[in-house]
């Protein structure tokens, strides 16, 4: 019998899904097992700083592992984060920590999964196919950037082939690459195809030119195989987690490939999704293009992630996260708030759980993830567990 083993294979220390070979062979074979996992979305407050983040994996990690010790087959879904920024140690990476974190975060954070890599070499080249149709006459101008995983603000606007005409360029990190997006939201390596296809190249004569028009794209899509397969890692305490993609949110659309979500779908009863920065970023574009646009699974229920600190200190942004909870839950998403402490600050727990009653929220989960991990969780989520339950299992 064909299972999910058939379509994975050994990728250093951890392991690559053929995802678009496994999903073809359950649409192909409508009889074969599966199961119809639902969606939850994990979003946050949007951060007082773009280099800090309020906890949204490390709170991904440990919800998955209370879920897991309550019995129930729950994974997540998360991105790969850009190693420009987590390496050098500028914010936190895409991998948790202390007790909510994956076996293996120097494979996440600093891009040794391969895909960023890849991407970026597949741009590259694109724009070097670009610069060759400038000599051919093909091109006036190139529109694409060039693309690097280490940040140079001194790249960011370029002239390039200063003894010929003078070409404009420019370099962006990976993550907000067109190419990345093109990755997340195709379900097959013919859609791949057709997107790189269409992307434009530039102009000539002030039309637009697409790249399928002067290249051969297998040259693109050959490079690009094994990044369209997802990684599979596991928390410190052996709940599988899949990671792939990783666009950012407040310049892209801040969500996991499409076709890893609806793998884990088949695999799990429940999987979380991590939409990156806020609710107004990551968590609404999730909705509004994942799933409105390209048909991703609605959201059964949301966790919104904050600090005590950020929820409470700051008078002038008060009103920020009370909008979040409650604009999913106007989108009829039931919307669990999760504070997340800092050390230190457990004796706030009674006065956060008031303030959370006055405004109207749904009983708060709150615990330091980072010391206590699901364990800090699993009493506390009897609610968000009958939501679960309760709500509509997705169509087949």
């Amino acid at each position: 019998m064909t299972t999910i083993e058939d379509f994975t294979s050994q990728y250093g220390l951890v392991k690559k899904i053929d995802a678009f070979g496994y999903m073809d062979f359950l649409k192909s074979n409508p009889d074969a097992p599966r199961k119809h996992g639902k969606v939850v979305l994990v979003t946050a407050d949007t951060p007082l700083k773009a280099s800090r983040g309020e906890g949204k994996t490390t709170t991904t990690i440990a919800l998955i592992d209370a879920l897991r010790a309550r019995g129930i087959d729950a994974t997540a879904v998360l991105r790969q984060p850009s190693m420009g920024i987590t390496a050098a140690g500028s914010k936190g990476g895409a991998s948790g920590g202390g007790k909510a974190s994956l076996t293996h975060p120097e494979l996440i954070d600093w891009g040794l999964c391969g895909e960023m890599a890849a991407i970026a070499a597949a741009q590259n080249l694109l724009v070097s196919f670009a610069e060759k149709a400038i000599d051919e006459g093909k091109l006036d101008t190139i529109l694409v950037p060039r693309v690097s995983e280490v940040p140079s603000r001194s790249l960011r606007s370029i002239t390039v082939d200063a003894g010929k005409n003078n070409v404009a360029e420019k370099v962006v990190l990976t993550p907000t690459s067109e190419l990345m997006q093109i990755v997340v939201l195709s379900r097959s390596m013919d859609e791949l195809g057709k997107r790189v296809s269409a992307m434009i190249a530039g102009t000539k004569d002030g039309k637009p030119v697409q790249f399928g028009e002067f290249i051969d794209l297998w040259r693109i899509t050959d490079m690009l195989a094994d990044a369209v397969k997802p990684a599979l890692t596991e928390t410190v305490n052996g709940s599988p987690v899949y990671v792939h993609g990783g666009p950012f949110a407040n310049v892209s659309i801040g969500i996991p490939t499409l076709v890893s979500v609806e793998m884990a779908c088949a695999l799990h009863d429940v999987v979380i999704v991590e939409a990156g920065y806020g609710t107004d970023a990551g968590a609404q574009k999730w909705l509004d293009i994942a799933c409105r646009e390209y048909g991703a699974q609605w959201p059964s229920a949301a966790v919104v992630v904050t600090r005590a600190s950020t929820w409470r200190d700051d008078p002038e942004l008060a009103w920020r996260y009370p909008f979040h909870v409650n604009r999913l839950e106007k989108l009829d998403v039931p919307a669990f708030p999760l504070i997340n402490l800092w050390e230190g600050e457990d004796d706030q727990v009674p006065s956060l759980r008031e303030t959370a009653a006055k405004l109207g929220f749904r009983d708060p989960i709150v615990g330091n993830l980072y010391r206590d991990g699901g364990a800090g969780l699993a009493d506390q989520i009897d609610a968000f567990v009958d939501v679960l339950t309760n709500a509509v299992a997705p169509a087949a």
